[in-house]
């Protein structure tokens, strides 16, 4: 939106087009805004095919059915919702929506961040042969020289293993040693369990999403729509600070998820591989994310009804995302 707002909003409005193939129309020709419809449509069947999943997913675990059947339930509600109401639905209900699902997202989102307790386990103790990451831990623990290098610290095995009967032991804090937080996270793909996480996918995300979306029908219909490139270059600099605004206390709802169902969470589940069959835990299996992991946060750690107001507000935005594509894809073919 900002960047829509910077260098493409004023174009769009004074093009005086209905679609986007229309503007490329203007300038290339009937061949190059067939080719432009034929790849909207193919993004817009992508988007709605995502929305579709997404919307299914919630319905499934809500209603307890099969996800095939959720989504076709979410098919036939969208199709009813834009065939009953068209543009209108945009006109009439987007304001609607926008106000319910943003103050639900933000009022859950600050809940959460209020009320969750900040709080890290304690250094690991390690195992046999286990190096601390540093003096402060190897204290703790009354540490030893470790056999292959004298001048770092292990395990102390007589100390807390002196036999299989009376031996305490965790898995250690793989790869890196113990922190209360990692400063790289947002850098570094070895800073958060699993080794080496999705940073790197999560990157080319936001760039995708950060240029791809200047496509969007969504928010360019508005641009066309609007009276002046004034008010559409306005209108989509003040919808871009709200995006700020909205999503980043929204975000940190994915972190919190990820303490009670991630991959270091006591609710969560590996595929046995066990690299230490010693210690009896999966410290190289690996992690089976729980697909419904966002939701249960939703229906199992926060009150009802705050959780019910969040899950509205996603649900009309999954709506409302999928009927432009409808509308989009029928306006191409016409």
């Amino acid at each position: 939106l900002i960047l829509n707002a910077v260098f493409i909003a004023r174009h769009i409005n004074l093009d005086r087009a209905l679609t986007l193939p229309d503007v490329f129309a203007k300038r290339y020709g009937k061949l190059v805004e067939a080719m432009v419809s034929c790849c909207t449509i193919t993004s817009f069947l992508c988007l709605l095919a995502g929305n579709l999943v997404g919307m299914g997913a919630v319905l499934a675990y809500l209603l307890t059915i099969t996800p095939t059947g959720a989504i076709w339930m979410s098919a036939v509600l969208v199709f009813a919702y834009t065939v009953a109401g068209g543009l209108y639905s945009v006109a009439y209900t987007d304001v609607l929506q926008a106000a319910v699902g943003w103050l639900g997202c933000m009022t859950l989102a600050f809940y959460s961040i209020k009320n969750e307790k900040i709080t890290a386990p304690p250094p690991s103790i390690g195992f046999p042969s286990y190096k601390y990451p540093d003096d402060t831990t190897c204290e703790m623990y009354d540490g030893v020289p470790c056999e292959n290098d004298v001048t770092a610290c292990c395990y102390n095995t007589d100390k807390w293993c002196p036999s299989d009967n009376k031996c305490f032991y965790d898995n250690g804090a793989y790869p890196f040693g113990d922190q209360s937080h990692f400063t790289d996270q947002m850098t570094n793909a070895y800073s958060l369990t699993p080794f080496p996480n999705a940073v790197v996918f999560n990157w080319a995300n936001i760039f995708v999403l950060a240029f791809g979306n200047l496509a969007a029908l969504d928010f360019q219909a508005r641009c066309m729509a609007s009276k002046t490139a004034k008010i559409a270059t306005i209108g989509c600099a003040i919808a871009g600070c709200l995006t700020f605004i909205v999503g980043i206390p929204f975000a940190y709802l994915g972190s919190i998820t990820r303490v009670y169902y991630g991959p270091d969470s006591a609710r969560a589940s590996f595929e046995t591989d066990s690299c230490h069959i010693g210690l009896g835990l999966p410290t190289c299996a690996r992690w089976l994310p729980d697909q419904d992991g966002f939701l249960k946060y939703l229906t199992n750690e926060v009150p009802s009804f705050l959780g019910t107001w969040c899950l509205i507000g996603i649900v009309a935005s999954s709506m409302s995302s999928m009927y432009f594509p409808l509308l989009g894809i029928l306006f191409f073919i016409r």
